[in-house]
């Protein structure tokens, strides 16, 4: 380990020590070049300890919204098939009265009235079972209202991305940015990698 680094790995350790959890990987980076990289704790803890390493492949679980949903919606953008403006009414038929004024900029904003979070995977098994659903189920708030982070309100810009590409939002990650960044361990999804390279998640 770097001396340089002492007090953050110092933090690490003492955190991982006192259970805030298991384990992870630093990385630190600038200009292109990594100034420091170091794996700490454990990957996997049940039924066997895994130790973490620099390699180990890690859910980054919501920051697929910044990451791959929000990318998706700006590229449609850019390619002029989307709108900020444009409304779930536009785009669907089957829209729920209540949301139809829902525009694209109100669930990037989190400002469409979603409720924060729902068990989805009881209510069907991919994005269009989950739109249908959510289309049904009444909103929080009204649109625009307010600001709540929603899960829901991004599993309907996966089901407009599907939508208005005509393509499978799992496909269209891995075609325009997975694969175009070169990212040969990196999938949405089931991790691709060995189990033991893949840290233990929800």
């Amino acid at each position: 380990m770097s001396s340089s680094f002492r007090q953050l790995e110092t933090e690490i350790e003492d955190l991982i020590a006192a259970g805030a959890f298991p384990g992870g990987v630093v990385c630190i980076a600038s200009s292109g070049s990594i100034a420091y990289l170091e794996s700490f704790g454990n990957s996997v803890m049940l039924p066997q300890k895994i130790q973490a390493k620099t390699e180990t492949v890690y859910d980054v679980a919501s920051l697929t919204k910044p990451l791959i949903t929000t990318t998706l919606i700006l590229r449609l953008i850019q390619d002029e098939l989307l709108e900020p403006d444009t409304t779930l009414g536009e785009l669907f038929v089957d829209c729920s009265s209540d949301k139809k004024s829902i525009s694209i900029k109100d669930l990037l904003t989190h400002s469409a009235g979603f409720i924060d979070w729902y068990p989805l995977y009881s209510h069907g098994a991919g994005i269009e079972d989950y739109r249908d659903f959510l289309f049904r189920y009444p909103l929080q708030t009204a649109p625009r209202k307010e600001v709540v982070y929603s899960c829901p309100g991004f599993v309907i810009l996966a089901a407009v991305i599907e939508k208005v590409s005509e393509e499978e939002f799992v496909s269209a990650a891995d075609r325009l940015i997975i694969r175009k960044l070169g990212l040969k361990r990196t999938a949405l999804g089931k991790s691709p990698q060995p189990l033991g390279e893949t840290a233990a998640t929800e």
